[in-house]
């Protein structure tokens, strides 16, 4: 169980495959460059997600992202296995918040929407896996991923103010 923002859930998620993986370094499941990018093939423990802020979409994500010190650098671990098994979201969780996390968390929501505005298509990478099950599932843009994102646009015109100026 993972209560809390994007940080805790995708701590939560590596804790998760680290269970199952025991005998593994981190780097081994790190995506490329600074790892190997390993698929994940050995079950893991259900996750249950219950986000207490709003912008990462760690709660329905399969990546996890983390700051890598010994680098000087944020990179993840992707793979479809990661992505939590439910995810209960209450926006009655976000009334607490104060106004700078309100202001900062809406940002990252906005940010994370242009951003997938603005992706590529998958088609355009090269080189690429032949297999569209090997590539790592949040590049590139596809026709749900761009419904889903001009929705986001309108939902952060809609409310974003709305939410900080109520915190």
């Amino acid at each position: 169980l993972a209560v809390g923002g994007g940080s805790v859930m995708d701590t939560a998620k590596v804790a998760r495959l680290f269970d199952s993986y025991r005998d593994r370094q981190l780097e081994d499941f790190m995506s490329p460059p600074l790892g190997l990018g390993e698929a994940v093939t050995r079950p893991l423990k259900p996750l249950i997600c219950i986000p207490t802020t709003s912008g990462s979409g760690s709660e329905v994500s399969s990546s996890a992202i983390f700051d890598l010190t010994a680098e000087n650098v944020k990179t993840s671990i992707s793979d479809n296995s990661l992505c939590p098994t439910l995810a209960i979201v209450d926006a009655m969780n976000t009334f607490s918040m104060p106004r700078s996390v309100a202001m900062y968390t809406g940002l990252d929501v906005l940010c994370q929407a242009l951003e997938a505005y603005t992706a590529n298509p998958y088609t355009m990478r090269h080189p690429r896996p032949t297999n569209p099950r090997q590539r790592q599932s949040q590049q590139g843009s596809n026709p749900i991923s761009d419904l889903a994102v001009v929705h986001a646009l309108r939902l952060i015109e809609m409310y974003f103010l709305r939410s900080v100026e109520s915190a």
